[in-house]
């Protein structure tokens, strides 16, 4: 008896070793499991599903479970304790949520919960639904999925629960599920809420509610005509409420009194922007907008630059205004922070050249922008040895990157001190907050003096994985033989063993390889054949 369990516990924790070097899906699929015992089978199969919910795949687990028949068949434990792992095993940061919270976009269809709902039992679909961790279009997706395991009254009561539980917080998303829910009351006590109160951020709300009763157009020519004048009173419409009320005048047929309609005109243009000039020219008479292009540029070039420039330029336009959105242009698409992926236009050099004339010699990072594209290399120069003279990472990178490029060699004494202590600093950075490695991302390809001091870093530095896998490569990519030995007794000596035999098996270092095998077998206390075995599949399946 005493050995059958412990030859069940080496099975169960094959099962695990497997999911932790995921290979479960080849373990499963050849022939490792038809050379086990049926006792041997199931403990490596039930060892896996728990693994799995223990590591929060509980997605996986439950095809195991109910789908694949092999496993489903070979599971040896009972319900009650496997929906007890599967409960705790869901969590809320599993399903990908929009930021409004409304939607789960990949939830039109989603097979596992669907097996929840059906193999799991109406028990488990009540406790899923009485947490209040889980994000609301889960629930309602669990809801729409019980509808008949639940039965029609209760599949209605919990629809409205959850409309009501969310009403305050979203109830765009609370007036749909009351509608579905068929819940009168609460659809009469929502509405009458939003239409007492009536303020302009509740405009679009209000839009979509009138649309689902008989008397849409009379509810929609009230919300119309009470917003106008508030709409009026604001300075700006950033949120181009006054362009939607047109719109919804123009798609309804709505008739509105001729002092209505001339102020609806005005407040739809007061915060068009490029993209509702061309949605709604293409909707509605598109001629009688094209003359307003040039005006727009006018008026709109420093909110819209880029395609105000572009307007300019293709109407060979050659006001004031012309170098000024040149320059912001030019900024907006080289933004101080991030990276910019939104439309671009390219500037003509000689507007380039004005705006470098007219910057201040201070404006550094504006200066170096401009001066890149017409490749004024003194003034490379210039700008590095100013940022040389600080100690700030940043204006080291760029004193480095500056002088470089400005013909500055690799060995001269002011880059060589750049990089070194820029090289410290990263090293006492990633040593102090524990993060990653370091990176010297910033480093030409060309700087060899450069990539040697940053190999002593890697090595010596926290004896993680990360860092000393970089040493590693650092050495073979050189071709230095005595490097690359040390950094693979480092490797051994100080890092995770199934990080270490993947390294090195990628790396096609036999010798590293074999050493850190023979280890994991002994920790796992699993013979060294089916560890092999393991990691011949892994191999296989590439």
């Amino acid at each position: 008896m005493e050995t059958e369990t412990i030859n069940q516990n080496i099975n169960l924790n094959i099962g695990k070793l497997a999911v932790d070097l995921h290979l479960e899906d080849r373990v499963l699929a050849n022939g490792v499991l038809s050379k086990k015992g049926l006792h041997e089978r199931s403990a490596i199969v039930t060892g896996i599903i728990h693994h799995l919910l223990e590591r929060n795949e509980w997605r996986r687990a439950l095809q195991l479970r109910f789908k694949e028949n092999t496993t489903r068949l070979l599971y040896d434990r009972n319900e009650e304790e496997f929906n007890a792992k599967l409960l705790q095993s869901i969590h809320a940061k599993d399903f990908r949520v929009s930021k409004d919270g409304t939607e789960c976009g990949y939830l039109e269809r989603d097979e596992d919960l669907d097996i929840l709902v059906q193999k799991a039992g109406q028990g488990f679909v009540r406790n899923m639904l009485a947490r209040e961790d889980l994000p609301m279009p889960v629930l309602e997706y669990l809801i729409n999925q019980a509808r008949d395991t639940l039965g029609e009254q209760e599949w209605k009561e919990s629809l409205s629960a959850l409309g009501k539980r969310v009403q305050k917080e979203y109830p765009l998303k609370a007036y749909a599920i009351f509608r579905r829910a068929e819940d009168k009351e609460a659809i009469r006590e929502l509405y009458e809420q939003f239409e007492k109160k009536f303020k302009l951020e509740d405009i679009e709300f209000l839009i979509t509610m009138a649309g689902h009763n008989d008397d849409r157009d009379t509810r929609l020519k009230g919300i119309v005509t009470k917003a106008i004048p508030l709409l009026g009173r604001k300075k700006s419409d950033k949120q181009k409420l006054g362009l939607m009320l047109y719109r919804v005048v123009k798609d309804r047929g709505l008739v509105l009194s001729a002092q209505d309609t001339e102020q609806l005109e005005k407040l739809a243009v007061k915060g068009i922007s490029r993209y509702d000039l061309e949605s709604t020219a293409d909707r509605y008479k598109p001629n009688s907008y094209q003359n307003l292009k040039l005006q727009w540029a006018k008026t709109h070039w420093e909110s819209e630059p880029i395609e105000a420039y572009k307007i300019f330029m293709g109407s060979e336009y050659d006001g004031k205004e012309v170098v000024p959105c040149a320059q912001k242009a030019f900024s907006t698409m080289n933004p101080e922070k991030g990276e910019y992926k939104g439309d671009k236009t390219t500037i003509k050099k000689e507007h380039l050249e004005v705006i470098f004339k007219r910057m201040p010699e201070t404006d550094y990072r504006s200066r170096e922008l401009v001066a890149r594209i017409l490749e004024y290399k003194d003034e490379f120069l210039r700008l590095g040895k100013i940022h040389a003279k600080s100690h700030e990472k940043d204006c080291q990178i760029n004193a480095y990157r500056l002088l470089t490029a400005g013909g500055m060699g690799f060995d001269d004494p002011l880059v060589d001190k750049i990089r070194r202590e820029l090289i410290a600093t990263e090293f006492e950075k990633a040593r102090k907050e524990s993060y990653g490695w370091p990176s010297f991302f910033w480093l030409d390809r060309n700087d060899h003096l450069g990539y040697e001091q940053a190999y002593d870093v890697y090595l010596n530095g926290i004896g993680n994985i990360s860092w000393l896998s970089r040493a590693y490569e650092l050495a073979a990519g050189k071709g230095d033989i005595k490097r690359v030995e040390q950094a693979r007794k480092e490797i051994l000596g100080k890092t995770n063993l199934t990080d270490s035999i993947r390294f090195f098996k990628e790396a096609g270092d036999r010798i590293g390889y074999d050493v850190a095998l023979d280890a994991l077998a002994k920790r796992y206390e699993v013979p060294a054949a089916e560890v092999q075995t393991l990691l011949d599949l892994e191999k296989n399946s590439k």
